[in-house]
């Protein structure tokens, strides 16, 4: 059996014999820190956000960890309004092992609704009292997106004043504001 099968026969048998709630009894220490993983996952779907940070915190991974429950909790209101959204981010606990959980937000929130079949657009960030942190949030999942573009595409895209990135019905999947932009010329020779 190889070492990623080793990992998911492990991950189920925690799961299969809910040894989520003794990670403290399993004496390798990976499959320890594994299964506090684990632990916050499912203690976020149970609604006890809390504990499961203090789970996450608990491990090496606890970035990781906590970033898997940011991006459930902006994910979890994707489908809702911009203020709707803020709400659930300023009711999130303190996350130690994330200082820029905000931008973080935010751009799991952008992303999902693209993947949604939103439009993403930036400018709706100017209602918050401090729109920096949605507004990176927006902008990094533009620049993820046009960056993973061929600039053979990108470029005479951009040249020719066209959106580089369209829903299947042409729609742009990104209101094409000028601060957007400039960063995508960028990258055009």
């Amino acid at each position: 059996m190889g070492q990623s099968e080793v990992g998911d026969c492990m991950t189920a048998a925690f799961e299969a014999r809910d040894a989520l709630n003794d990670c403290g009894t399993i004496a390798s220490p990976i499959w320890a820190e594994e299964c506090l993983f684990l632990q916050g996952e499912r203690l976020r779907l149970e609604g006890r956000l809390e504990e499961a940070i203090v789970a996450c915190e608990q491990t090496r991974f606890a970035r990781e960890c906590t970033f898997h429950l940011v991006r459930d909790e902006a994910r979890a209101v994707s489908s809702e309004s911009l203020l709707t959204a803020k709400d659930r981010l300023d009711s999130l606990p303190t996350m130690r092992r994330a200082p820029d959980v905000e931008p973080m937000f935010w751009r799991q929130w952008f992303i999902a609704r693209r993947l949604e079949g939103e439009v993403v657009d930036r400018r709706v960030c100017e209602v918050l009292a401090d729109p920096r942190p949605c507004y990176e949030g927006a902008d990094k999942t533009w620049d993820i997106a046009v960056g993973g573009l061929p600039r053979d595409l990108l470029c005479p895209a951009l040249a020719a004043g066209e959106p580089p990135l369209t829903l299947p019905d042409g729609t742009p999947q990104f209101v094409p504001d000028e601060p957007s932009l400039r960063r995508a010329r960028r990258l055009c020779p």
